[in-house]
């Protein structure tokens, strides 16, 4: 697997948006917290020690995802519960530190940031970040909707060590890698399949194992490949586990036994047509009915739509205005 630094990638194939190298140091903290709100929204920045902040970034939106090669130095930041008030939209940020440490609370919950770990953290809650030296990190920022409707949960903060092998793990960094070196600009349903593939990968890897057995990666892959093939194919109202099956090369008995740790094979599929249907339902732009957007999304009939949706976010369909 290809071993180069998505930190060092971001920072040569993506537009360098604020640097304070050759800024007077009065000037600094006013400069980065200008630039630096525009990326991650409103946040009190400190200076911290005798030396000056020194911070640059990098970065480019593709799709729904924004990727930043960033570095700081001498420098805390904080959100209150203040400034979440002025936050037009939630998100997380995936975070893969290159080198330093920083310091992370969010919520209660505190952690090192470091090399060799990867972090999920909420910047939906009020948090700190202090780095007293120098920290350069490869982060990834996800609309909170995307992240939380793939994982099911909620968290301040996921750390996860990287483990070697670890299928998963390169995988999702090989797809981010070949995507920031993309030459060309890529289609909306390229740029959209691409995005797909990469949180779906980032939620498998933050809710799997770290188990590094040859038959468990067999299984880790072969789940990957599974929830794939749904998420591309979830509008078919046909589709059904010997279907996902055959198209992942593997019996119908091993793909329900690769499931069988987590959510049940049909009902990620279940889920990933209500997430769908409420997405459509949300943005609508050509007046959709409630009828169109069930079928759209793969479902056989309205009325199992409307149920099903009322039980998954308790509300039915019809509450959305066209």
């Amino acid at each position: 697997m290809t071993s180069y630094s998505l930190y060092n990638l971001a920072k040569t194939a993506l537009p360098k948006i604020a640097d304070t190298e050759d800024m007077l140091s009065a000037d600094r903290e006013i400069y980065w917290h200008e630039k630096f709100g525009q990326l991650w929204g409103n946040v009190d920045i400190v200076t911290l020690g005798e030396k000056s902040i020194s911070g640059a970034y990098s970065s480019k939106q593709i799709g729904e995802l924004t990727f930043t090669s960033l570095e700081f130095g001498n420098q805390s930041f904080e959100r209150s519960d203040r400034d979440l008030q002025k936050l037009n939209e939630p998100f997380y940020s995936l975070s893969f530190p290159n080198y330093g440490r920083a310091l992370c609370r969010v919520g209660n919950k505190t952690v090192s940031l470091q090399p060799n770990r990867v972090f999920l953290i909420n910047n939906g809650m009020n948090s700190k970040l202090q780095i007293d030296n120098r920290y350069g990190t490869f982060n990834v920022k996800i609309p909170t909707r995307s992240i939380e409707d793939r994982i099911g949960v909620k968290p301040a903060i996921i750390d996860k060590e990287v483990i070697n092998p670890d299928l998963i793990y390169h995988l999702l960094k090989q797809t981010i890698g070949d995507l920031l070196n993309s030459p060309a600009q890529l289609d909306d349903r390229t740029t959209n399949f691409v995005n797909n593939q990469i949180l779906d990968a980032i939620s498998f890897y933050l809710s799997g194992g770290n188990s590094s057995s040859d038959e468990s990666i067999a299984m880790e892959a072969h789940k990957f490949k599974a929830i794939s093939y749904i998420n591309q194919n979830f509008w078919d109202d046909t589709l059904n586990p010997q279907d996902v099956a055959v198209a992942c090369n593997i019996s119908k008995s091993y793909l329900y036994k690769i499931f069988s740790n987590s959510e049940p094979v049909m009902e990620r599929l279940k889920r990933k047509r209500l997430e769908a249907a409420r997405k459509v339902l949300s943005q609508n732009p050509f007046g959709m009915t409630m009828t169109q957007v069930a079928y759209k999304c793969g479902f056989k009939s309205s009325s199992e739509f409307s149920r099903l949706f009322k039980l998954e976010f308790g509300e039915r369909p019809s509450s959305y205005k066209n």
